[in-house]
């Protein structure tokens, strides 16, 4: 990401500090792993769009009811499991949103709600 909005380290490690106090790490095990890219493949999701299918299909083993992020396209590509989870932070009330790391992949996140 260009300046100004770019994190510096130092941010991203405070910020991940407190993503981990309060959400569990969830990933995906060998056979998850080699499923996901067919399972892409096959909705035509390919190159840099395979981070939000990772991210995707790990919302999907965390039975995350709701996908929050402000970079949709990527995750409404992905197969109807995922895709129907999206939602965009403001239109649902949280305003407190720091968009600042988003667009890098930090903030996308799987809550349960």
């Amino acid at each position: 990401m260009r300046p100004p909005r770019r994190a510096s380290g130092d941010e991203v490690l405070l910020f991940i500090g407190n993503i981990h106090e309060r959400l569990s790490v969830v990933g995906l095990d060998e056979q998850e792993y080699y499923q996901m890219p067919e399972a892409s493949a096959t909705v035509g999701i390919a190159c840099g769009a395979i981070y939000e299918a990772i991210l995707g299909h790990c919302a999907l083993k965390a039975k995350a009811k709701v996908i929050y992020t402000l970079k949709t396209k990527d995750f409404l590509r992905q197969p109807p499991a995922v895709a129907d989870r999206v939602k965009t932070p403001a239109r649902h009330g949280i305003v407190r949103w720091p968009v600042a790391y988003e667009p890098a992949g930090l903030l996308s996140r799987a809550l349960n709600g």
